[in-house]
């Protein structure tokens, strides 16, 4: 458990990015927002946003405006390496408009649902982290319960349950009473 801990203050927990378990704030950079959009969209986590993906995020937005027609023409515009999806710099490009595209009409609430994601991601991060850091330390506390009661044993102050239920039953009480 003690691995698991290390590897949720690491940003991963049971091999699934838990990313890491800070206040959430608004990002300060344009990078920044790009990052957050991306993760948004990227929901597979594996580093390309398909046209799949591109459409269940933004039919969330409006799907009227974002039609089939009109997601083949951004991934035919910013597709550069033409795999059918968009990777991390082809998607900066469609986000901040590169190639003289208009942005201000998706990207103000795209950003605002990549950021209460992110805070949503991080809250339920923090509750995991205290979750195991709860469990690391009931474990710990039963560790030295053990270890007292074993150091009550060896001083003769205290008896193991077996020998506690022996004594008691040879002065007559029964077993379950014991």
């Amino acid at each position: 458990d003690v691995d698991i801990m290390a590897a949720a203050r690491a940003g991963k927990v049971g091999g699934s990015a838990i990313g890491t378990v800070v206040e959430a704030t608004s990002p300060r950079t344009k990078a920044d927002e790009v990052k957050l959009m991306f993760k948004l969209f990227d929901v597979d986590d594996d580093g390309k946003v398909t046209i799949a993906e591109m459409r269940s995020i933004l039919a969330s937005l409006d799907p009227k405006l974002w039609t089939e027609d009109k997601l083949d023409k951004i991934m035919s515009a910013y597709d550069d390496s033409g795999d059918g999806c968009l990777q991390f710099t082809e998607f900066w490009g469609w986000v901040c408009g590169h190639g003289g595209k208009q942005t201000s009409d998706f990207k103000p609430a795209l950003l605002a649902q990549a950021t209460e994601e992110d805070r949503a991601r991080r809250a339920e991060n923090k509750r995991k982290l205290d979750l195991l850091e709860a469990k690391e330390q009931k474990k710990r506390e039963q560790a030295e319960e053990a270890a007292r009661k074993l150091l009550e044993r060896e001083k003769g102050d205290r008896l193991a349950r077996k020998d506690y239920i022996a004594a008691t039953m040879g002065i007559g009480l029964t077993h379950e009473v014991a």
